[in-house]
């Protein structure tokens, strides 16, 4: 077969890095920002990363996970920063 080519790193890291933020970001910053934040930190992995394509995708993540977790799971997840009560 084919050699293998080398290994991707950055997007490793990037992603990595997102979904850690994710977690200490999120009791402090809410769901309505954190989730917004790891959709558009890990989308610059891509190379073929656009700005307009990561909105629209972290929105509607980001109102799919509060359907699905908030209304529909009935999770206690903080949706606003602590600092906003």
């Amino acid at each position: 077969g084919d050699p293998i080519g080398s290994f991707a790193w950055r997007p490793l890291l990037i992603v990595v890095a997102s979904v850690a933020g994710f977690g200490v970001a999120l009791p402090r910053l809410g769901m309505f920002i954190s989730l917004p934040l790891l959709v558009l930190i890990a989308a610059t992995a891509s190379d073929e990363f656009h700005w307009k394509d990561a909105l629209i995708n972290a929105a509607i993540l980001t109102v799919g996970s509060w359907v699905i977790f908030i209304y529909g799971l009935k999770l206690t997840i903080p949706l606003l920063p602590s600092f906003l009560g």
